[in-house]
């Protein structure tokens, strides 16, 4: 019940406090990225027993080792995705919705901004850990924090508001995950995210993705949508990926797994489990 309203509070607090036409803007802006927030679901299910089997072993470290690995081989595939995301957040949103929904551009922006911060799955690890009871409090805390950042953002700055609480909250409730992770493992905070890697998939990904907007907007203005969105996107993919590749930031073993999520592999054999 409460992941449910977590869930909707923020649509419930636009359509109580805001028009109905900024509830519809609202609804297409409160988007995730279909396929992204699965990756990392993915990659915790296929883990878990894993984690299991070395928690039971006692080898602490281990799991910390398979939580890092997890970590890094996700932020490859979803932080490039979100940043293009973003760089062509106005074609995604005029192709899927249509073009009176400029106003929801913005809020999906910002939405699109909490897919960096699914690079794993928490309460999984916590689960694994033995320590369901914080992953209900947390989701309790979660649904407080939205509704109390939600109502005063979205009556200062309407649905932009929303969507920048909405953010606010999940960054709130990944540091408490981490710090929890990082209590039940032994360790610092910043041990428990391969936080250099992650910097350096980051800065590669919005280095591309300011050229990517550049091409879109000063290149490629007259094209129509689909065909510019094609090209930009083609081109960032391929440019991060010889990039990522020649730089070392995406190894051997890593460019395989990378192959295979672009392919849907890990998601089709976790479904026929």
């Amino acid at each position: 019940m409460a992941l449910r309203l977590k869930k909707y509070s923020d649509r419930l607090v636009v359509a109580v406090m805001l028009t109905a036409t900024a509830l519809a803007d609202y609804h297409v802006g409160a988007q995730e990225v279909p396929f992204l927030p699965v990756i990392a679901f993915g990659v915790g299910s296929v883990f878990i027993s894993h984690y299991v089997s070395l928690q039971i072993a006692g080898d602490l470290r281990g799991v910390r080792t398979l939580w890092l690995r997890g970590i890094r081989g996700v932020s490859l595939i979803v932080v490039p995705a979100t940043v293009l995301a973003l760089v062509l957040a106005e074609d995604v949103v005029a192709l899927l919705f249509g073009a009176q929904y400029h106003a929801a551009v913005l809020p999906f922006r910002i939405y699109t901004c909490i897919l960096l911060l699914r690079m794993a799955q928490y309460g999984a690890m916590l689960q694994t850990l033995g320590d369901t009871k914080t992953i209900l409090l947390l989701t309790l805390m979660s649904l407080s924090a939205n509704l109390a950042l939600d109502v005063p953002f979205t009556y200062l700055m309407g649905i932009n508001g929303t969507a920048l609480a909405t953010l606010l909250a999940m960054i709130l409730v990944v540091f408490l995950y981490l710090r929890r992770i990082a209590h039940h493992l032994g360790v610092a905070l910043l041990d428990v995210v391969p936080g250099a890697h992650y910097l350096r998939v980051l800065g590669l990904s919005v280095g591309l993705g300011a050229a990517a907007f550049g091409l879109r907007h000063l290149v490629l203005p007259g094209l129509p949508r689909p065909v510019a969105l094609a090209v930009t996107a083609g081109l960032f993919l391929l440019a991060y990926l010889l990039v990522g590749r020649l730089s070392g930031l995406i190894t051997a073993d890593q460019w395989s797994i990378v192959r295979g999520w672009m392919r849907l592999e890990l998601i089709r054999k976790n479904h026929h489990k």
